[in-house]
């Protein structure tokens, strides 16, 4: 019915719950308003409720709490006995959990004690005994409490520095323990030492990550250097550093994506075609790249031979432009070989050849010195059969008979090899063609009528 298709289409075009009155949702639940058994509808609804708890599981997993709260609130109104709805609630109730202890200990490793027990007590809420994490959260801030003085913050401080703690976890590291001191004090000249320090110690792991051709790392670790207010000059000297790994390293991305695809076309026989999805034209790219690439010689040869193979194909079905393409192609990447001149000859001499087949003139504008009548065929003349033969044939510069062809024949299958056999024994007066004698393909109808035989 049109209900049904209108939800359809409201469903390809993702609108699930709104807009009100014309969702997939809305429409499907006129239908059941009007036919409350209708499959259809009820399996629209099913696949609608499934699609919103995907959408649900996938912000989860994203982190995106308040979006999948809104996803599973929906798929409850569409469909609330659905099975996975309490599933992911009981996930929605964890994760929430989860980032508001996430976000007291961030408060907490500020200083802002009163701001972590707030969200502390928010995740307590619905719960009848605490989680075991929320115990640890609790217990956690009440130690960072009792310590929350700059002289314990440097001395946790210090400990991470010897566990290599010095950025990570965000709560709990050298770089948190030192904020948190100087957000105690922050004038403290220890902790602002502690912090110099810990710049440095952050810009040498970016210099070490440098030299390893770790770009994504280096990134990070001047990024924290920035941040704990290394020297500017040495930070920039390092950002410089950063900067010349990634061009050589898109430099050198881009090489090997080349070869690559020039490889791939190459096993795929796609040498010069398509235009810009070629080996010819990744190799092209390729030479522009990295002149002294090291498969260029190779794939030069390998390229070549095939675009020649290609080439005698190609001439082989008369196709001369592509032949001749490909003696050009050869010659373009430098490919060298006795192959290329061959081919480039052959091809000039099938031109040649064809030009001169496709110059017929008709046999009787030419001069004949002798003419061999054709044998009637014997059955053809007891049946009292008439017909024709169309002939084409080269006249030799000594006036000869040769490379007959027939071209048509009436009936067929009666007169061709009569005719054949008397026009080969046939003498023209040579052709003369700039002073001298020269071949020259002629055309002839050999007619065979009863009357003239008898």
């Amino acid at each position: 019915m049109a209900l049904l298709a209108r939800a359809g289409k409201a469903m390809a075009a993702g609108q699930l719950v709104t807009p009100e009155g014309s969702s997939a949702t809305d429409l499907y639940n006129q239908v059941l308003a009007r036919d409350q058994g209708n499959r259809d509808a009820q399996a629209g609804l099913d696949k609608i409720a499934d699609e919103l708890l995907s959408n649900a599981e996938a912000a989860l997993l994203d982190e995106r709490i308040d979006d999948a709260a809104r996803e599973i609130d929906a798929a409850r109104r569409v469909r609330p006995n659905n099975v996975r709805l309490a599933f992911l609630s009981a996930q929605l109730v964890k994760e929430r959990e989860r980032r508001l202890i996430g976000q007291a200990r961030q408060a907490a490793a500020a200083g802002n004690y009163d701001r972590a027990r707030q969200l502390l007590d928010r995740a307590a809420q619905g719960q009848a005994t605490p989680s075991q994490m929320l115990q640890a959260a609790r217990k956690d801030l009440e130690l960072r409490r009792v310590g929350d003085n700059v002289t314990g913050l440097l001395k946790l401080a210090n400990e991470r520095l010897k566990q290599d703690r010095l950025v990570e976890p965000a709560d709990d590291s050298a770089r948190s323990y030192i904020q948190a001191a100087l957000t105690a004090d922050p004038r403290n000249v220890p902790a602002l030492q502690a912090r110099r320090a810990l710049a440095d110690q952050t810009l040498a792991r970016g210099r070490q990550a440098i030299a390893k051709r770790d770009a994504s790392t280096a990134e990070r670790w001047l990024g924290h250097a920035d941040a704990l207010g290394v020297d500017r000059a040495q930070l920039r000297a390092a950002q410089r550093d950063l900067q010349n790994l990634r061009q050589n390293t898109a430099r050198s991305d881009e090489v090997t994506r080349l070869a690559g695809l020039m490889q791939e076309r190459i096993q795929q026989n796609r040498l010069l075609d398509p235009a810009r999805d070629s080996a010819r034209y990744y190799w092209q790219e390729l030479r522009s790249a990295d002149p002294a690439n090291a498969t260029l010689q190779a794939a030069t040869q390998t390229i070549g031979a095939g675009v020649i193979r290609q080439g005698r194909e190609a001439l082989g079905r008369g196709e001369f432009d592509a032949a001749q393409r490909a003696v050009t192609e050869a010659k373009a990447i430098g490919y060298s070989s006795p192959d290329v001149a061959a081919l480039d000859r052959d091809t000039l001499t099938g031109r040649e050849r064809t030009a001169f087949l496709a110059d017929v003139v008709p046999a009787t504008s030419l001069a004949r010195d002798r003419t061999v009548s054709p044998r009637y065929p014997a059955t053809a003349e007891r049946r009292q059969i008439e017909g024709w033969v169309d002939l084409d044939f080269t006249i030799a510069e000594d006036g000869s008979v040769k490379d007959i062809t027939v071209t048509g024949s009436d009936p067929p299958g009666v007169f061709e090899e009569a005719a054949t056999k008397a026009v080969a024994q046939w003498k023209y007066r040579p052709v003369v063609r700039n002073g001298r004698p020269a071949e020259q393909r002629a055309r002839l109808r050999l007619r065979f009528d009863v009357e003239d035989k008898q």
